[in-house]
C-alpha cells in the first residue's frame, strides 16, 4: 500500500506488537538485484516499509539525468511486489552521504525496529535512528547487470551501436 509521510506514526500504532522493518533506496529501473534485496527484508521483521528516494534526492546524488522513472511511478512499482507491505516517497533532497533532517522525522514517527540498507554511509548516522537496529546488507549481484547505472550504460551502448 502506498502511504504518505504523515501516515508513518499511525503504522507504529497499528502494528505495536509487530516488528517493523524500514528500508530506503532509489529503485530506478527495477531489476533482479533490487528484487532479491527487497525480498530479503522480510527476514528482519513482520511488516516491511520502503522509503523511495524523491526525484530531487536522486538528481542530487546521481546526476541531472536521473531518475529515469519518477518517484511516484517507482513507488507504484514497488507497491506491486509481495515482498513489501507499505511504500512512501521521502520528502527530502540531500545527496548520498548526507542525512536530510527529514530522516530524523521518519525514524521518530515510524519508530522502526530495524533499518536495513546496503549503504554503509548509515554507520555515520546512527544518532538519528533512536533505538532502531541498523542492518547493512552486502550488495547483491545476481543478474547480468548489477545496477541501474549498468543497465543505462548497456542501453546507451545498444543505441550507439545502431
Amino acid at each position: 500500500m502506498i502511504i504518505t509521510f504523515d501516515d508513518l506514526a499511525g503504522l507504529r500504532a497499528q502494528y505495536a506488537d509487530k516488528k517493523l522493518v524500514l528500508s530506503s533506496g532509489t529503485f530506478d529501473l527495477l531489476h533482479v538485484n533490487h528484487l532479491h534485496y527487497l525480498k530479503a527484508l522480510r527476514d528482519y521483521g513482520d511488516i516491511v516499509i520502503v522509503m523511495v528516494a524523491g526525484d530531487a534526492r536522486v538528481a542530487a546524488s546521481k546526476g541531472s539525468d536521473r531518475p529515469i522513472i519518477p518517484a511516484a511511478d517507482r513507488a507504484e512499482l514497488l507497491d506491486g511486489l509481495r515482498a513489501i507491505d507499505y511504500v512512501f516517497v521521502e520528502p527530502g533532497a540531500s545527496k548520498r552521504g548526507e542525512v536530510d533532517p527529514v530522516y530524523a522525522d521518519v525514524f521518530a514517527r515510524l519508530q522502526p525496529d530495524v533499518f536495513v540498507t546496503a549503504n554503509e554511509d548509515w554507520n555515520n548516522f546512527k544518532q538519528i535512528m533512536g533505538n532502531t537496529e541498523l542492518v547493512i546488507l552486502p550488495r547483491i549481484t545476481l543478474g547480468a547487470y548489477e545496477s541501474t547505472s549498468a543497465i543505462i550504460a548497456r542501453a546507451k551502448s545498444v543505441v550507439d551501436d545502431k
